[in-house]
């Protein structure tokens, strides 16, 4: 599955693993469906995406993963410091 097929999937709602490519959604919410990012969040990366603004996209990367984290069950005091880092 290309990643634009996979985007546009999740757009719609359906958090689809990519098993060619071992990709998770970018909210990871195929592996973690308490993850799933508000439709606002996932049109914000998908246009950031697809007008390659990177630091639009790395900051909502880091934002879903914090998010990821915390979900697993990671102390969320611990995971923003690790992002705090200098």
């Amino acid at each position: 599955m290309t990643r634009e097929k996979q985007l546009s999937l999740w757009l719609k709602g359906q958090s689809v693993h990519n098993e060619e490519r071992n990709e998770c959604t970018p909210d990871f919410s195929c592996c973690i469906p308490s993850c799933e990012a508000t439709l606002e969040d996932k049109l914000t990366f998908c246009d950031a995406w697809v007008e390659r603004k990177s630091d639009i996209v790395s900051g909502m990367s880091v934002m879903f993963f914090s998010a990821m984290l915390v979900a697993r069950g990671f102390d969320d005091v611990a995971v923003s410091a690790c992002f705090l880092k200098e």
